[in-house]
């Protein structure tokens, strides 16, 4: 089945190119080495995946056949993950389209959504909402020992950008570049507003920042 997509699109693509007169045998000719080359590696390793995968979860195969989501988001995947070069990212569509079916709480409309959104985002978005979707303030850091005595100290303020900085290395250097994808992830609706300027108590810094939306969405991408 996913064979048959990827010829459908190379064809369609290759008569696309074909149809410039001045680049068309040249792109004719990559599209062509490029299909044996990388096309159909992609494919037969994201066929293996997904094998891999029903037969970690001992999937019923009958009942896969009668889902509609499940057949709707093989094709969808299938498309998307033809242009990824990335494993990491490979695997998040592998377990989303298997929770596209495993989980019922979440509507279906959504699910299609959240395909796009994992086909827009980049590992260091998905790592960035990752880092945002849980409460990384720990009192007992700011607790210590003096002899029998035990004393809080200063929570004290950080900015929110320093602590990403500090949390993910390849981000390090990086302020613009957090700050833009955050703004992505918060017109996505996935987390709330932030305010990467004013500096906050610890506690308040490394609070939980996702929405439903966007704990939603991490739930639909990981095993």
């Amino acid at each position: 089945m996913g064979e048959n997509i990827n010829a459908t699109v190379i064809a369609t693509v290759k008569g696309a190119v074909s149809s410039i007169p001045f680049a068309g045998p040249i792109l004719s000719e990559y599209i062509g080495l490029a299909q044996t080359k990388i096309a159909d590696k992609r494919i037969k390793e994201w066929m293996k995946m997904i094998e891999c995968k029903m037969e970690k979860l001992n999937c019923d195969v009958d009942r896969l056949s009668d889902s509609e989501i499940f057949y709707t988001a093989l094709h969808i995947a299938t498309d998307k993950v033809k242009k990824e070069f990335q494993n990491e990212k490979r695997e998040y569509f592998v377990n989303a389209l298997f929770n596209s079916v495993q989980i019922a709480d979440i509507s279906d409309e959504k699910k299609m959504i959240f395909f796009n959104l994992l086909e827009k985002y980049t590992l260091s978005s998905i790592r960035l909402l990752k880092l945002f979707s849980k409460n990384n303030y720990r009192e007992s850091d700011y607790i210590e020992k003096r002899g029998m005595t035990t004393i809080t100290t200063s929570v004290g303020q950080e900015k929110l950008i320093n602590y990403i900085l500090s949390h993910i290395t390849e981000f390090k250097g990086e302020s613009e570049l957090v700050q833009n994808l955050s703004l992505q992830l918060f017109n996505d609706g996935l987390i709330e507003n932030v305010d990467f300027i004013m500096p906050e108590y610890h506690n308040d810094s490394r609070r939980k920042r996702t929405t439903q939306l966007g704990d939603e969405f991490l739930q639909f991408i990981i095993d």
